[in-house]
């Protein structure tokens, strides 16, 4: 008797295609189903890319429809299969059948402070701990090395991960990078191992531009509030990352301050602050060579 042979099917991916979707807390990540029984033709497997920051988890739980591969690409963790923990690192395998209950631990915490810096690994602890931390992420400090090496050029695989981030915290916010009716804002911290006080750079409110800035003034009911923290985002972006020295600032807004015979900082008005964004930007134009991109585009921040 001939044995009849059943040709198995043949699929190629390419790096942007496949399923892709958020998983809200307690995992935080990104998950792309690259293979599954939607385009296997019901075969019972599946695989795909799943991203989970440091600190956090996928639940408990087991498929009925197919089995499953994971092949850790990265960062360290654990596995817990029908009760069982298993350590995962680079290079480790998974094979897990249908039925067969599972979580997947992310165990990043404050002892990677020499991949997270001391503030993101702090974070990454208290986010493991179950406190209520504010959507954010990490670039580890490998990144650094790279950028010093790359003729400090960020590589496109890594601005493209960044981007994704960038896209994961809107989804938790509700917010939009550029949105002038409701922007999503960032704080940009530098961290280190250890503790350097003073040392480490500072970047508030990058999301700010005209037309982001008027939309926070509506949405708050406050311009003084506004302009106040726009006049603060150009000041910290053109001495950090345009090297503009401070006292450039300092002299241009005490002379605002003179002009309008106030004292307190407190006492300048939204039209003062206003006036105060104007020349900050003057002062970038002139000592950085460079005229304020972002001024029309959130992203160019």
């Amino acid at each position: 008797m001939s044995e009849t042979l059943i040709k198995g099917p043949a699929l190629v991916l390419g790096p942007e295609e496949g399923e892709s979707y958020w998983q809200p807390g307690p995992h935080h990540g990104h998950m792309t189903v690259k293979l599954g029984p939607h385009n296997l033709d019901h075969k019972p497997f599946s695989m795909g890319i799943q991203v989970m920051p440091p600190g956090c988890h996928v639940r408990a739980h087991g498929h009925a429809r197919n089995d499953e591969v994971f092949y850790i690409l990265e960062g360290t963790g654990s596995c817990v299969i029908d009760g069982q923990k298993h350590v995962l690192e680079p290079g480790s395998t998974v094979m897990l059948g249908r039925y067969c209950e599972h979580s997947i631990h992310n165990d990043g915490d404050k002892d990677m402070k020499d991949k997270l810096g001391g503030k993101g690994a702090n974070l990454a602890e208290m986010s493991k701990a179950g406190v209520p931390v504010p959507p954010g992420f990490t670039i580890v400090t490998d990144v650094c090395n790279i950028f010093f090496d790359n003729e400090q050029v960020v590589p496109a695989e890594v601005d493209k991960q960044i981007w994704d981030a960038v896209s994961r915290v809107e989804k938790l916010t509700g917010k939009k990078l550029g949105d002038a009716s409701d922007p999503l804002l960032l704080s940009v911290r530098s961290g280190a191992k250890f503790s350097m006080p003073g040392m480490m750079n500072t970047i508030l409110n990058l999301g700010l531009n005209d037309a982001t800035t008027e939309g926070l003034a509506e949405k708050t009911g406050n311009a003084r509030f506004a302009y106040d923290c726009y006049r603060r985002f150009i000041q910290m972006f053109g001495e950090v990352s345009m090297n503009v020295e401070m006292e450039y600032f300092d002299e241009a807004f005490d002379e605002r301050k003179k002009k309008a015979k106030v004292k307190s900082d407190a006492d300048l008005s939204a039209k003062d602050l206003k006036a105060i964004v104007e020349e900050y930007k003057k002062i970038i134009r002139k000592h950085a060579k460079r005229c304020l991109l972002y001024t029309s585009d959130a992203a160019d921040e």
